[in-house]
């Protein structure tokens, strides 16, 4: 199963060369994490017991993007470990172009005894639903 993010491409997005700024392709990624996120149960927001810490992501920019665009975002999980898993996002303008390919290094965090924690088994299979 996959996970689709919609995200309209806004007029405050572009940089001086008319087209969208690299900084907005993490954003675009942090809004798909956390539409994931929730469809998993885990909130984005409640610091109080656990969640997902971002350990790493990186983007492939492939075409530029121009308002007033949509994007589509297609995010995978692409592995699973004890305590971390991986995101793959790919997105797409309004053509079906494929215009980045993104990846986030996700870990489970443990706010009250500040540390990484093993991911759960009911959680390891709501994430799996998300594999490819």
């Amino acid at each position: 199963m996959e996970n689709i993010t919609t995200i309209q491409i806004d007029w405050s997005d572009l940089d001086a060369y008319a087209h969208v700024n690299n900084t907005v392709y993490f954003r675009m990624a942090q809004s798909a994490r956390i539409h994931l996120s929730e469809k998993l149960g885990v909130s984005a927001t409640d610091t109080h017991s656990f969640g997902f810490i971002l350990a790493e992501s990186n983007c492939k920019f492939i075409r530029q993007v121009r308002y007033p665009d949509t994007i589509k975002i297609v995010t995978k999980v692409s592995w699973i470990k004890n305590s971390s898993f991986q995101l793959e996002h790919e997105m797409y303008n309004d053509q079906q172009e494929l215009v980045a390919k993104n990846y986030d290094i996700l870990v489970m965090f443990d706010y009250q005894q500040n540390s990484k924690m093993n991911i759960s088994d009911e959680l390891r299979s709501k994430i799996l639903n998300f594999s490819e």
